[in-house]
This record gives structure tokens, C-alpha cells and sequence, in this order.
């Protein structure tokens, strides 16, 4: 569509601000006649080449009138040329965005200077995506303003993939601290245990035990013991035991077994022990745990075996007893709250009713068979719920006891509830998976720091010590979000370790600001900012010669809407600041990674003085003390 003359530009004289020309399809027209030779775009191979360009393409009259889009424009929009000619092109922008937008664009237009800004274009399909849109001027030989050559890059995906980020960031910081809480739990567990928890290396030696451990075994010092051969505290037969259980857990198997064993100080006890592998992050036996159960008062006397029923009682295992035909005639509480049997008669209970009935066969056939043949059986296997048929994932050791001439009486059990570690198990796997996605989008980071840093570096010498001082700024960063177990960073702590190698802070750098807290994405944002200003600050700016200072304050205030926080930094005393003729990275780092993260505006001002760099920005955008 055709804008008329009168909604162009204006100076405040209301004279035409780019003079009483006005273009249309290329022509620079008057309101007397059009020129005799038309500008447009050289070539039809150009043509072509700028309409299969992935980006939108345009150019503009040096008064700003857009003359000519590419296909990919008309595509993306559904739009023709007639509609977008001139300034027809405020129809696609996003209303309240667009002042901002047509500012910025005039300034432009007014200065002749380059344009860059990321703002949303509605789509054929009515969608609002971000694009980033450059504008440079062409001049020609006379260094006379020719046209704008306009690109519009989308970066929806970079967005999309930046939000994915710091939400899955939060999920992992959730999981991370749900799993200390587990891990802290079975530390718990295992400091309360009476039984003597050993872990053992593949090749049988001592690397740890439990506290309960080391009371029952009489330790004073485990290092005294640490790297003994654990096989070794056993004699005869049950050395051997000992050694299969071993050779067992290494293949991936558990065994079980009772003997006699003296504890460090030459207390002589009868033991159950369990052998199990640890299995490591690729499934495979990694370490060796063994369980070992003092049941020296069940080999004794009534009135000891009744000291033994006491410990049975307190223990948080399902600990029970069954007679040869498979009755049971004894079960702890902790063993009749597992199963939902309450104050229920278990006389009526034979073994197998506390299986689900696919396991009663392999009870019959294959768990009592081998008790009676190899004096144990241990393994994983389920219980049920009398009262609601849930299923329990057990680690079920039963063992044959014996009178005291030695002859079978009964069966015992000593049985773990093992839900909880199958639930840790499951979530350690998925934490792993979870742990490799983000090590991987975390090296992304810092391989497109390192690309672009090498892009822009003069040699590699330079580029490798751009390179580690970024990457020093991120690791200071890193610490004070560590502090803050990765939910928030405080303000002054930050700026703090990110401008003490430049300078002393409180005499040639000023911090001041009252005490806030940023989210994570932006503490890293803002250390490697705050890395780029100090690094040009010494290079080029104040902190460049003795008496120069750099002051960097911010504040939160209210306008009346929302909470408005903003940052400065402001250099005074250096050599006369020029403006640069084009920016590098690390400008570019700063006021474009600060804006996306902010979602606020980020400028920098290079007055004579010196350098002011500002950024504005919502306060819930930026703090971490405000909602999401």
C-alpha cells in the first residue's frame, strides 16, 4: 500500500524531515514530475539470490521507504508488495512494540547509522516470533547514503531453546535437592542399623563400614582394618563361604551364609551374612555390600533366643520364623505392618500366603530346596499385602535354625522392604540422564563462547586469553550461584569477585546498590557483562590511568505499574571515550545477552567523558525475590 507524503517523517516546522522527495517502487518522485532514471536493484541474478534467501529481505530509500522485499518477506507474512511498499510494513508488528521499533528506525534513518533490534513480525498464521533485524546503510562513491539493505534473522528457536534451558535448569536444581534428602535419609538408615554394613572393593577389601558396624564388631579405629581382606576374619568352612560370596557378587549374584567369627577384640558370635554387588552407573558390579547379622542369642537358650525375640521386635526388617511344614509361628511388628496383618492369629498363615501366587511355586520348588541343600537361600522377591494386595519389592534371606544338637527345627527370615532403593535406583537413573542433557547444554554454552571468541580474536594468542578470562568470569559466577545452591546470586557478591582483578573495589571501582539477589541465567550474564566493561575499562577507559574510577550502582523503583530495576555503570577520569565504528563480541555480549535475559534494554553510551553503560529492566525479569 501507499503511504501519502504528509505521513512521512516530519521536523517540527512540519517540513519533510528527509526533504519534499518522496519514493515508490524504487522512483524518487516530486509533485511535479517522476526522475527520468528510476533507482532499483541490479541484476535478475541478485533478484534471485536475495528472494531464495533463507532470512527476510528488503531494502529502503535513503528516507526510509521501503521499495523492494524478498519472497521469503511475503512468504513468512502473506503479504504483497502493494501492501508493504513504503511503511506498509507496520501492519505486521506487534502494536505494542512498534513506537519502539519506528523510533529507533528513525534515528536511524536521521544519523545513518546501522540498526539492530530484536522484535516480534506476525506470521501468514497470525503468530508474533522474534526476529533480529539488522539494517546497514550503502553508500556510494562519494560516501553519499545510496539505500538500507534490511535482513530479518528469526531466532524463535534460540528463544524456545533459551526457555527450555532455565526450566529444565529448575528441574534438575528440584531433583538435586530431592536426592541429597534421600541420601541423607539412607545415611540415616544405615547409622541406625544394628547390623554390621560393610562395603567392600571387587577384590574383597574393606573400604567402609556402618556405625552400628563397628560397635557389634568391636572396631575402636576402622583404620586399623580398612584394606583388610574381608574373608580373612573367617576360619575354616566359612572362610571358604566367605571367598564364593565373593566370587558370586563380583558375577553379580547374592549369597548368604551363617557361621562363627571372632570380632576385633576376640569376641567369639554367631553370624548371618549376606553378600550383594553394588552395581555402578553402567549396571555392572562396581563395589561388594555386605549385611552381617549377629544371631549368636538364637543359637543359645530359650531365655537367650527370648533376648533375641526383644532385638527382633525392634528391628525396622520383617524378621519371622516358621516351623518345617511351613507354618508360621512368629513374626516381628515391624514384619506385621508390612503385610497388613495387624493383631491377626498368623498360626492360620502358612509361608507361601505371603507371596503373591506366582511366587508360591518358586517358594515350593526352588527357595526351600536350596535352604535345605546349601543351608541359605537370599534374593529379591515380592511380598503381598493381606489387607490391599499390593505388591512389595523384598530382599527376602531365609536360613534353617536348628536346635542345640544341630538338627533342623524351623526356618527364619530376615527380610527388607527394598521399595525405597528401588525408588532412589530409578530416580539416580534418571538424575544421570538428566545430568548428561545438561552437561551437554552446558558445554554448547561454552563451545559458542569459544566460537565466537576465536571469530573474532586476532590471533590465537589473544583469542585463548579472551577465551579463559570469560571463561574465569563464568567459574566466578558459578561460585556465588554454588552458595546459593543455584537459585539465586546476591548482587554485591558478584560484582564484587568480577571487578577485583581490574581494580581496587572501593577506591578505583565504586560498587553501591541496596542488597538484592539476581536469578542464576542472569548472575552469569552479568559476571561475564560485567568481565567485558572492566577488561575495556582497563584497556581503553578509566581504569586505563592512575585517578580514573568506575562507579556501578542500581536501585529498584516503582513507576506506578510494576517494579523497575536498573543498573549502571559509569566511568569518570579516563582519556576521551570515541565511539567505536563497529562493535565486537564482547559489546555485543553484553548488550544483546543482557537484553534477551533481562528482557529489558541494555545501551551503552560513549559520551566524551565517559563511558555509561545502563540497563533497564522488569524487576520480577531480573531478581530472584519476585514471582515468575
Amino acid at each position: 500500500m501507499s503511504v501519502p507524503p504528509e505521513m512521512y517523517p516530519h521536523a517540527p516546522d512540519k517540513r519533510p524531515l528527509f526533504g519534499d522527495r518522496y519514493w515508490r517502487q524504487g522512483e524518487a518522485l516530486t509533485a511535479s514530475r517522476p526522475p527520468a532514471d528510476p533507482d532499483h536493484v541490479d541484476g535478475d541474478d541478485y533478484k534471485l539470490l536475495a528472494d531464495n534467501l533463507p532470512t527476510l529481505c528488503w531494502m529502503a530509500n535513503p528516507d526510509g521507504y521501503i521499495t523492494w522485499y524478498n519472497r521469503r518477506w511475503h512468504e513468512y507474512c502473506g503479504t504483497t508488495a502493494e501492501e508493504m511498499e513504503g511503511w506498509g510494513w507496520q501492519s505486521v508488528h506487534d502494536p505494542a512494540v512498534l513506537p519502539e521499533v519506528i523510533d529507533k528506525w528513525t534515528a536511524s534513518i536521521a544519523s545513518g547509522q546501522p540498526f539492530e533490534m530484536v522484535f516480534p513480525l506476525r506470521g501468514a498464521d497470525g503468530v508474533f516470533r522474534p526476529f533480529l533485524t539488522r539494517i546497514i546503510p550503502v553508500h556510494d562513491g562519494e560516501g553519499r547514503l545510496r539505500r538500507w539493505i534490511g535482513n530479518n534473522i528469526d531466532i524463535s528457536q534460540q528463544a524456545s531453546v533459551e526457555q527450555e534451558l532455565r526450566r529444565s535448569r529448575q528441574e534438575l536444581e528440584e531433583a538435586n535437592r530431592a536426592l541429597a534428602e534421600r541420601e541423607a535419609f539412607l545415611s540415616r538408615v544405615f547409622a541406625s542399623s544394628t547390623d554390621c554394613i560393610k562395603v567392600l572393593d571387587l577384590d574383597g577389601n574393606l573400604i567402609s563400614m556402618s556405625e552400628g558396624g563397628l560397635k557389634v564388631m568391636e572396631v575402636d579405629d576402622f583404620g586399623d582394618i580398612a584394606g583388610c581382606p574381608w574373608p580373612d576374619f573367617w576360619d575354616g568352612a566359612r572362610n571358604e563361604a566367605a571367598k564364593a560370596a565373593i566370587v558370586a557378587a563380583r558375577a553379580g549374584e547374592t549369597r548368604s551364609f551363617i557361621g562363627q567369627a571372632d570380632t576385633l577384640k576376640g569376641t567369639r558370635k554367631w553370624w548371618h551374612v549376606v553378600v550383594s554387588p553394588i552395581t555402578g552407573v553402567d549396571g555392572q558390579p562396581d563395589r561388594i555390600l555386605t549385611v552381617s547379622r549377629d544371631i549368636t542369642e538364637l543359637r543359645q537358650s530359650e531365655a537367650e533366643r527370648d533376648r533375641f525375640v526383644r532385638l527382633a521386635e525392634n528391628s525396622r526388617d520383617f524378621v519371622a520364623m516358621a516351623d518345617l511344614d511351613g507354618r508360621a509361628f512368629y513374626i516381628n511388628d515391624a514384619g506385621r505392618e508390612l503385610v497388613g496383618l495387624g493383631d491377626a492369629d498368623i498360626l492360620q498363615q502358612s509361608v507361601v500366603d505371603f507371596f503373591p501366587p506366582e511366587e508360591a511355586s518358586r517358594i515350593a520348588e526352588e527357595i526351600f530346596p536350596a535352604v535345605d541343600q546349601d543351608g541359605y537361600w537370599s534374593g529379591e522377591t515380592q511380598f503381598r499385602h493381606f489387607a490391599t494386595g499390593e505388591l512389595i519389592p523384598v530382599f527376602y534371606s531365609v536360613f534353617p535354625i536348628t536346635d542345640a544338637d544341630g538338627e533342623p527345627i524351623g526356618y527364619g527370615t530376615v527380610t527388607r522392604d527394598i521399595r525405597e532403593m528401588k525408588r532412589v535406583d530409578e530416580d539416580l537413573h534418571y538424575l544421570n540422564g538428566e545430568l548428561a542433557h545438561r552437561l551437554k547444554n552446558v558445554l554448547a554454552v561454552v563451545q559458542s563462547v569459544a566460537q565466537q571468541t576465536l571469530r573474532n580474536a586476532s590471533d590465537t594468542q589473544v583469542a585463548g586469553q579472551k577465551l579463559g578470562a570469560r571463561l574465569v568470569a563464568l567459574g566466578a559466577a558459578t561460585d556465588v550461584l554454588t552458595g546459593g545452591s543455584w537459585r539465586s546470586a546476591d548482587l554485591h557478591e558478584l560484582a564484587r569477585r568480577a571487578l577485583a582483578p581490574h581494580g581496587e573495589v572501593g577506591e578505583s571501582i565504586r560498587i553501591e546498590g541496596p542488597k538484592i539477589t539476581v536469578r542464576p541465567q542472569v548472575a552469569l550474564a552479568l559476571s561475564l557483562a560485567f568481565h567485558e566493561l572492566a577488561t575495556n575499562a582497563a584497556k581503553y577507559g578509566a581504569l586505563s590511568r592512575d585517578g580514573g574510577t568506575v562507579r556501578l550502582h542500581w536501585h529498584v523503583e516503582f513507576d506506578g505499574e510494576e517494579d523497575r530495576f536498573e543498573l549502571v555503570w559509569r566511568e569518570s577520569g579516563g582519556p576521551p571515550v570515541e565511539t567505536p565504528e563497529r562493535k565486537g563480541f564482547g559489546s555485543a555480549l553484553i548488550e544483546r545477552s543482557l537484553s534477551a535475559y533481562f528482557r529489558g534494554q541494555a545501551e551503552t553510551d560513549y559520551r566524551r567523558d565517559g563511558l555509561v553503560f545502563t540497563l533497564r529492566s522488569a524487576a520480577p525479569a531480573a531478581l530472584s525475590d519476585y514471582g515468575n
